[in-house]
């Protein structure tokens, strides 16, 4: 497998058109994106309200790049949405041909929040004589004061569902004098947006509470003001290399993409093992990741975002800076960001490639001797960010020495207030999250979804899972000290919903039985949990039926073109039960197959008065970790 994919880049390099990038896993270009939506401008077949909120580039069948078959292939995939008819459209565009080459329909569905929409919505917020009064009747006389913060739907009422709508979510922040708003909530008026008819739907005015004084501000200073410099200097250079959208250092050799839904993805990762390019992933991705929030209130319960599908960390990325968002030793790579009026694509700094310092890779003391053996460890990260509304993300994909990719979810930025009266709290027995006085921060999760396509040295994998257990005293075990590792073949899709078992210790493998090391065990590739939780939605609720992926921690499915998502693609109006309920719905067998894990995990943030006026980066993710896929440790 991976000297086909050698192969095949090394073709396609050969083939380099000015207009075109590389590879068809190449990102599209500012003039590709211009050429895609010049070709559809041009068709004539969509009227002049079109917006574009979705463009990347479409890679190839699968199954068509192993056989050598899609080396020229360079097209477009668009997403576009005719406000006059509240349709949108999904069309792939032949940029050589400059043809439209398939329409597809999607009636019901809408795209992720556009840009404009938020002030066009202000704006029809603003205008409206109902929440005028209610700002009065809060003592705020001076609308300018005022920011409306606007969210997908989530919860949908029956009325909302029907077709031809288009709602957003509006809520009311005093600006004041400083530079934090989140810190002043206008709490229990939510105002219900359609779009499509450029009115307020409704309002729902539930709750008056003392507006916060917002003492905590954002001033741009920081601790580490005080400190003295830590200087990185490469003298010599990195030790990794970057060739367009292909990185490679410390013996790992993969490609990067930027989706504007996704964001961040790996593909072709690959690992030379003595000379040999041994494939691990043929893509890793974050499919999707819900931020479901446990207040009661009417004006909370709807509030569960689907960052993903609804916003787009692509389309929310926002311009990597030196020293700040990333170490002064970092390459920064443009990234062209596509907006949805179809104008020319912003560029921005957003994709980061680093080494950093990691401590000790292997250490040992001869006790005798007192002679010392160690080295130093160091990692090549690859990381961008994202802002969506108060909360900012960031993906690490951090390659080590030994063969071990780590993915770490990063979260900062402003926890997301609630108006109270209460100013300060009796903790003895139940203890409300009070992060200032008038300001709730109330429960919430971050639930992530990582799609990963393995191939383990080869296209043909098996998903395994491995549970540690005591052995029953008696002849087996006479002390009571032996426990053995049973390994479990996961032999069909529905089989293959699990769970995290502490108490078994449970890990997953990805295993290829057709290559082995020189000891004969079948290689593989494991997942090394990390933090995580579980859903506390109720199973009957409305969004957890549409996010259906945070069911099981591990899901495993057999290779689909078409299944990248864990939930809905577009899932704001999606029916239930699409995603990984679907697709596992025939059962396939899973042994010896193209083998795609889905991973969730995430976060039970029960906030602190020591998160508030930031929070402090919280870091969470796993870790793939090889097992027999080497016959020697790689790093030494």
């Amino acid at each position: 497998m991976s000297k086909i994919f050698g192969h095949l880049i090394a073709c396609v390099l050969l083939v380099s058109p000015v207009v075109f990038a590389a590879s068809p896993f190449d990102d599209l270009s500012s003039k590709e994106i211009e050429l895609a939506i010049q070709i559809v401008r041009d068709s004539k077949k969509f009227g002049a309200e079109i917006r574009f909120p979705v463009i990347r580039r479409q890679e190839p069948s699968k199954l068509d790049w192993v056989s050598g078959k899609a080396h020229d292939f360079r097209r477009a995939y668009l997403a576009i949405f005719d406000f006059k008819k509240s349709l949108m459209t999904e069309l792939v565009v032949d940029l050589k041909t400059k043809k439209i080459l398939s329409t597809k329909v999607l009636p019901g569905l809408t795209p992720p929040v556009l840009i404009e929409e938020y002030s066009r919505a202000r704006e029809i917020v603003k205008a409206d004589s109902r929440w005028q009064k209610a700002m009065k009747d809060r003592g705020i006389e001076n609308l300018d004061d005022v920011w409306v913060d606007l969210w997908a739907p989530g919860l949908l009422s029956p009325e909302e569902k029907k077709p031809g709508q288009r709602i957003l979510r509006g809520l009311s922040y005093k600006k004041g004098k400083g530079k934090n708003f989140y810190s002043r909530p206008i709490e229990g008026i939510v105002v219900n947006v359609d779009l499509s008819k450029g009115r307020v739907s409704s309002i729902w005015d539930v709750e008056r509470v003392p507006i916060a004084a917002g003492i905590n501000e954002l001033t741009g200073k920081s601790g580490s003001n005080k400190l003295k410099p830590l200087i990185v200097t490469q003298p010599k250079g990195p030790s990794f290399k970057i060739d367009h959208h292909e990185g490679s250092g410390y013996r790992w050799k993969f490609r990067w993409s930027m989706d504007p839904l996704q964001g961040l993805q790996l593909y072709h990762v690959r690992f030379d093992d003595g000379g040999v390019e041994r494939s691990i992933l043929y893509k890793i991705s974050l499919s999707e990741m819900l931020v479901p929030y446990g207040a009661a209130q009417k004006s909370w319960s709807y509030r569960n975002a689907f960052d993903v599908g609804e916003y787009g960390l692509g389309k929310t990325l926002h311009p990597l800076e030196k020293g700040k968002d990333v170490p002064d030793n970092a390459t920064l790579i443009d990234v062209p960001v596509a907006d949805d009026l179809g104008q020319s694509p912003q560029i921005m700094p957003g994709v980061a490639f680093y080494e950093r310092d990691a401590g000790i890779l292997w250490k040992h003391r001869d006790s005798e001797s007192g002679e010392s053996f160690s080295d130093q460890a160091r990692q090549l990260v690859v990381t961008f960010m994202t802002t969506i509304g108060n909360y900012d993300y960031g993906i690490n994909y951090i390659f080590h020495m030994d063969g071990v990719l780590q993915v770490e979810a990063q979260l900062t930025g402003i926890l997301l207030a609630r108006g109270t009266a209460l100013v300060d709290n009796n903790c003895d027995k139940a203890c409300k999250p009070l992060a200032e006085k008038n300001i709730l921060a109330p429960y919430h999760q971050h639930i992530f979804n990582f799609r990963m396509d393995f191939d383990v040295d080869g296209l043909r994998n098996s998903p395994l899972e491995t549970n540690v257990k005591s052995v029953p005293r008696g002849n087996l075990n006479p002390d009571g000290n032996v426990f053995v590792a049973e390994n479990s073949i996961l032999a069909t899709e529905k089989v293959a919903q699990r769970d995290l078992n502490l108490k078994t210790a449970r890990k997953w493998k990805v295993i290829n039985s057709n290559s082995r090391n020189e000891f004969k065990h079948p290689r593989s590739y494991a997942l090394m949990p990390g933090e995580n939780m579980f859903p506390y939605l109720h199973p009957s609720s409305q969004i957890r039926k549409r996010a259906g992926f945070i069911d099981h921690h591990a899901w495993f499915t057999v290779y689909k073109d078409t299944e990248m998502s864990g939930a809905a693609p577009y899932p704001t109006t999606a029916p239930e039960g699409e995603g990984l309920p679907r697709y596992i719905s025939n059962n396939e067998s899973l042994e010896n197959q193209d083998i795609v894990m889905w991973y969730t995990f995430g976060i039970t943030h029960l906030p602190r008065p020591e998160e508030w006026p930031i929070m402090n980066m919280h870091r969470a993710g796993f870790t793939l970790m090889p097992v027999n896929f080497f016959s020697i440790n790689p790093a030494w």
